[in-house]
Formats: structure tokens, sequence, C-alpha cells
């Protein structure tokens, strides 16, 4: 193992969100810090935040654009757990107790589908893992229902699709990729893909 700092992997860190217990950094948001993470089209990295609902848009030499947050009052919420970059300028979150955010990479303006419409109550931990197909349309696990769910970018409605065992029990699903024809491969609990 190299030591730190010289590792050819490693192009920069940027350590913006501090240490919560001695409060060294003044722009430490909360205790969970940042669980969602892509890159637009554009070569912006977008960084979500999982417990204020916080994204930031990063240019590559490590200087924040912008920042706004999903959440009148962002303390303590379940935001963003996972990311991904769609098309046409749009970026996907999962926000797994409340739903499904596309924001507008060239304005932060954003929209929020509620986990009521992927048939989630707002106390279940619904999204686990997103992805996009070619059609960019999004793809999530469901990790609590064993269900992956698409949601169809053209008419904003979901549908969905049961992964069960040989005999008929859903499985819980964790990992999530879609190959260039179009297959969606899963990962389950303890089962295998």
């Amino acid at each position: 193992i190299l030591p730190w700092g010289q590792d050819e992997c490693i192009m920069k860190v940027i350590n913006y969100w501090g240490n919560q217990k001695s409060g060294s950094n003044p722009n430490y948001l909360s205790g969970y810090g940042p669980r969602g993470l892509t890159i637009d089209n554009d070569g912006f990295l977008w960084v979500g935040i999982w417990d204020t609902s916080t994204y930031f848009k990063i240019d590559s030499q490590g200087n924040f654009i912008s920042n706004f947050s999903t959440e009148k009052n962002p303390k303590n919420t379940s935001g963003s757990y996972g990311m991904v970059a769609g098309k046409n300028n749009i970026v996907w979150s999962n926000e797994p107790y409340k739903g499904l955010v596309e924001i507008n990479t060239l304005n932060n303006n954003y929209v929020r589908y509620n986990s009521s419409l992927f048939g989630c109550s707002p106390n279940d931990d619904c999204f686990y893992v997103i992805a996009v197909d070619a059609q960019g349309n999004v793809l999530m696990t469901n990790w609590v229902s064993g269900l992956l769910q698409k949601f169809d970018i053209n008419t904003h409605l979901p549908s969905y699709f049961p992964v069960t065992s040989g005999a008929g029990a859903r499985r819980t699903l964790r990992g999530l990729t879609v190959d260039k024809h179009g297959n969606a491969w899963t990962t389950t609990w303890t089962t295998g893909i």
C-alpha cells in the first residue's frame, strides 16, 4: 500500500464536509454527509447529501459552482442516496423515504416524484440503487419489496418488475446496472445476480 498522498489513482480530495465532533469546518452540514455522486453531461460533479437533501455542483478543479436543497428545513432529513446522469442536462437522485428527484443541471430547477407514486409509504426506505437505460428511463431497486422499478421519462409513470426466487419469494435487491442492450442486472441481498 502506498503512503497517503502518493497513490496516483487519487487525483484530488475535497474536504468540504469537515469533522462533526471538532466543528473544524464551518461548511459542515450534518452527520452523514455525501452519498449520491455522478458526473453530468458537461463534466460537472454532482454530490447529493444524505441527511440534508442538499445538492452540490462542483467543477473539475474542485470549485463549488452552486448548491441547493430540496427541503425548506434541510436538517436531518433523508436525502440523496444515489445519483445518475440522464439525458438532456438532467441528473436523477433517489431519496429513499421521499421519492425520485429530477434536477436540471443548467438552472438547478428540480421536480420530486413522491414515493407514493412508486407505491411506497413515507416511512418506507424504498429506493436503493439507481441507473439509467439507453432511452434515458430511470431504473431503481426497491430493496424493501423486491421490485425493480422503471420510471418512464416521457409519461412520468413507473412500472414494476418483481424479482423472485424459483419458489416465488421476492428478493431483497441491492446492486443495479443496465447493459448496452437494455438488460437490467441486479444483485440480491444473499442469493446472487
